[in-house]
């Protein structure tokens, strides 16, 4: 395996580059909390060839979220960004372990924080998210840490890593 992929390993099967789509169907409410139709739906979502089913024990509104944070959504070069989707790419290179992505509004930059094992230039860095962003989304501060800091819940202190990197 080359640097440039990364697989994972469930149950015997290889996920990542150059194998088989690994397809997860979600089964939320739509069971109506019975048992029966949930298993029924579990079946069929087998027969239609899904490898796993995601079992979800929210209901929309408890889930959704009306936030204009600036760590939810950011207006940047005249673009409106999502910072979350800037850090699912940066998550899914290979040699990053975790990641935050933060923004400096008084300098427009975008921050991405990040730990991993190895050693990586901005420049790599960069190179890899831009195969997969605009060159807009891409970070213009990059900051390696040994790790990111967590909250009393274990979320991701965001608080304290805007105060130590803006």
């Amino acid at each position: 395996m080359s640097n440039d992929t990364c697989h994972i390993n469930i149950a015997g099967r290889l996920i990542g580059s150059g194998e088989s789509p690994y397809v997860i169907a979600e089964l939320s409410a739509n069971h109506n909390g019975n048992i029966e139709t949930a298993m029924r739906i579990i079946e069929e979502a087998k027969k239609a060839g899904a490898d796993a089913v995601k079992l979800q024990t929210y209901t929309a509104d408890t889930i959704t979220l009306n936030s204009d944070a600036e760590d939810f959504q950011i207006k940047h070069m005249g673009y409106r960004i999502e910072l979350l989707e800037i850090e699912l790419v940066a998550l899914s290179m290979c040699e990053v372990k975790n990641a935050c992505i933060l923004y400096n509004n008084a300098l427009k930059q975008i921050i991405m924080v990040y730990e991993s094992d190895q050693e990586l230039s901005d420049t790599s860095i960069r190179l890899k998210l831009s195969s997969k962003l605009p060159k807009y989304m891409l970070p213009t501060k990059i900051k390696k840490v040994g790790l990111i800091p967590r909250n009393s819940n274990g979320k991701i202190d965001r608080q304290k890593l805007l105060l130590e990197f803006l």
